[in-house]
Formats: structure tokens, sequence, C-alpha cells
């Protein structure tokens, strides 16, 4: 069953088409050899037994025929046969010329050797005379010769009165009219499964913060009653999403008048010592987590679709970083994609700003290809186990060993970096790095997203 299983069609319309078409060409198969099978054959038989009968009964004629009397009634039947039974009918000496052997170009009897197997046997069980046959060259007449010992008997016979020339109009119908079914059941599927590729193109996209402009259900019953599920599905996220998003902006509010008070009072002091100093940094630590949190719950999503030059939004996030001394770029000339600007900067921003605190050297490469764009964030660093390398994914998650225990941070920048990424279509993956040694951290995305959207969906994307 495995075996069959990697040989089935895994689409939803070639699947269906193999439903339709799989029967379809088990019951012509049947019918074409019962076709053949019970009336072809039939048929032939029958029109063979027929003719040899006749010859049969002009070879017993002649048998019982006076010698005498032979000329002239050997022309009678030749008359008689050619007027009324349709086939030429000669009586020749023998002689070395009479019994030369048909050219092998009428040896060929029909597409079939069954026609001539049956009219072989026919004569040889009624006819107890050598014989031999041949089709001519036009494929339309049957040569039957039969030595009588003293003359040749030479019958020259339509081929419809032997084989059922007419066979191939039922195969032919039969044939045409499936074909015209398969075609029909082709287009009728294509409608049908139209709808369900608009439902799971629609489903993508807002996975994506992209809308599907004009999506509506359509189809039959059940594709409409998931695509109204799905519609309602999504104005229920997009209520919870802004539901969440005006709440956090109120509990940011009310957080940051608290902590910008603190920070007021703190600079009002007169007397400021060490323990005020790690006051003021905590409210800061403090500012930066809310911020980090604010990022987390915020819909990116809603951004527009530009394009991007990504190698100079690298050399701008080199500039913005803490040591931009220590970021070394391996950078093609030019990589513009249609991307999230600010969403991707942040993306960026997070991988490059993890790399920075906690390495030496940081090397940031970017290419493009035929699977998509790859930008990679390498640093030599202790690196990240593999067994940890998807619980750093996990939010307010922070894998930090004896040498970073006072690198700040929240567990919150790569659950936002990958957050962009799939909302781009991608992903985020974490490698051990070859060149440096430490962690290499590969933003991966689609290549269509760079170069196979259209100025519609760009402008789709602005009116979310």
């Amino acid at each position: 069953m495995l075996f069959l299983k990697n040989w089935l069609p895994k689409g939803l319309y070639t699947r269906s088409l193999a439903i339709v078409i799989a029967p379809m060409v088990i019951l012509q198969a049947l019918l074409s050899y019962i076709f053949m099978e019970r009336h072809w054959i039939l048929v032939t038989q029958k029109l063979s037994e027929a003719t040899v009968s006749e010859i049969a009964f002009v070879v017993s004629l002649y048998e019982n025929l006076p010698v005498e009397q032979r000329a002239d009634t050997l022309k009678r039947w030749e008359s008689f046969a050619l007027e009324d039974l349709h086939y030429s009918l000669s009586f020749r000496e023998k002689t070395e010329e009479t019994l030369k052997p048909f050219p092998e170009t009428l040896r060929g009897f029909a597409l079939l050797d069954f026609p001539q197997e049956f009219l072989k046997e026919t004569l040889e069980k009624r006819i107890p005379y050598p014989s031999s046959l041949a089709l001519d060259e036009n494929r339309k007449r049957v040569h039957i010769r039969i030595d009588l010992g003293e003359s040749v008997l030479n019958v020259d016979a339509l081929r419809s009165r032997v084989v059922a020339t007419n066979s191939h109009i039922f195969l032919v119908w039969m044939l045409s009219i499936s074909l015209v079914l398969i075609i029909v059941a082709i287009l009728f599927l294509r409608n049908q499964l139209r709808p369900i590729k608009r439902l799971a193109v629609a489903a993508e996209r807002f996975g994506m913060g992209r809308d599907l402009p004009g999506f509506r259900p359509a189809g039959a019953i059940e594709v409409r009653q998931a695509a109204r599920a799905f519609m309602t599905m999504r104005e229920r996220i997009k209520a919870q999403m802004e539901q969440r998003s005006i709440l956090m902006a109120g509990v940011s509010h009310d957080l940051r008048t608290s902590l910008t008070r603190f920070r007021l009072q703190l600079a009002m002091l007169e007397e400021k010592d060490a323990d005020v100093d790690a006051l003021l940094r905590d409210v800061q630590e403090m500012e930066h987590i809310l911020e980090m949190y604010l990022l987390f719950v915020r819909d990116h999503r809603q951004e527009a679709f530009e394009r991007v030059d990504v190698v100079a939004l690298l050399k701008e996030l080199r500039a913005e970083s803490i040591t931009p001394e220590k970021i070394r770029l391996d950078l093609p000339d030019a990589l513009r994609v249609l991307l999230r600007r600010n969403s991707i900067k942040r993306c960026l921003g997070n991988l490059i700003e993890n790399a920075d605190k906690r390495a030496s050297n940081v090397l940031v490469l970017a290419r493009i290809d035929s699977n998509g764009i790859e930008i990679a964030v390498e640093d030599d660093g202790t690196g990240i186990a593999e067994e940890d390398r998807e619980i750093v994914f996990e939010p307010f998650q922070r894998l930090e060993d004896s040498g970073n225990r006072d690198v700040s941070g929240s567990g919150l920048g790569l659950v936002i970096a990958r957050d962009i990424a799939r909302g781009h279509g991608g992903d985020i993956v974490i490698e051990t790095s070859e060149a440096l040694g430490g962690a290499r951290v590969i933003l991966r995305l689609p290549h269509t997203l760079g170069s196979g959207a259209s100025e519609e969906e760009v402008e789709a994307s602005r009116r979310l």
C-alpha cells in the first residue's frame, strides 16, 4: 500500500479526476473486451462460415458435374456468382502460373489475425482441398484459391463478406463520448475546486496579515459553509487583536506615566549615589521591557508591503548597533524585495542585537536563489545547544551561561523575530556557525514574496 501511495496523485483536483476517469477507463476496457469477444469475433465467425458454405456448395456441384458439361456450366456459375453472390468466381486450369503463391504485399489479412485464422479453419473443415487466401493491396477484397486437382478455383470476395468491417464505429463512438465526458468532468471539477483554492489562498494570506479582495463564499454548500466559518473566524481574530492592542495601549500609558514620574523624582534628588543610579537603570530597563511587551502584542501584519533595499537596511542596522565595528557584512550588490520594512528591520535588528551583545565578532550574510531569500547572522559566542534551539523561541525564555549573566533582555527578541518572519511566509532557524564557531541564526523568506507579488497585492495590503 505504501508503494501505491507514493504513486497516487496528491492534489484534490488530480484525485477527483482519477476518481472520475479510472472507472470510465475500466468500464471502456470491459466493454471493449466484451465487444471483441462476443460481437466482433462471433459476427466474423458467422460471416466466414457463410462464405465458406457458399464456396463448399460450388465445390460440391463441381465434383458432381459431368466433365462434358463443365465448360458451359462453369461460365454460367461465374456470371451468377458475380451478379447474385457479389463475389467473382473463376475456374482455371491447374498450372504453375495459376498456383503461383500470393505476393507478400497481399499477406496481411487484417489488423488482427483472428479473421484469417477463422477463415482458414473453416475452409479446412468444410472443403477437403488445399486452400490459400490473402487480402489485396487496398484491403477491400479477399482472395481465396482452392486446388481442386484438375483445376483451380479462384474466389474474389468483398472483405465485408468475411470480416465485420464496421466494428470500429462502435469503438470510435465509445471513445469519442468518453472523451467528451472527460472534458466536461475536467471543466466541472475545475469550477468546483476553484472556491476551495480561493479559500486556501485567503486563509494563507490572512495568516500573513494580507487580505484577498473580493473574497466571498462560493461553490458547493459545504464549501460555502467553510468559507463563512473562515470569515467569521477572521472577524473574531481581528476583533480580539484590536481589543488586545487597546488593552496594551492603556496599560502602556499607565505604566509609562508611573515610570516617567519615577524618573523625574529620581532626577530631582539633590543627593545622588550608587543606589539612585541603580534605580535609574532599573527604570530604564523597565521601559525597555515594556517596549518589548508592546512589540510582542502589536500586530505587525497591519503594515503595508513595499520594495525594500535589504542591503541598505542591513548597513543601517550596523550603523545603529551598539558596537558597529565588530559587525562584518557579506552582502550582494543589490537585493530589493517586497517586504514590510519596519517589521523586517525590527526582526533583523533583534537578531543582530542578540549576536552583538553576546559575541566579539558578528558576520551578516545575505543571498537570494531559486529557493528564496536567506539572511544569516553568525557570531563567535558560546552558541546554542541543539536541544535548546526551539526553547529560545518560546516567550520569556532566556538561555544565559556564566559569561552572559549581565546581559539584559526580556526573552522576547527571537519570539518577535520569528513571528515577523512567519508573517512574511518564512521562518527562522538556528544552526552552528562553521566560520565563527558560535550560533548561526538564519532568516529564510519565500522567493515569491520578493519577485512574484504583484502591485495589486501591494495595494491590497495597504488597505488592510
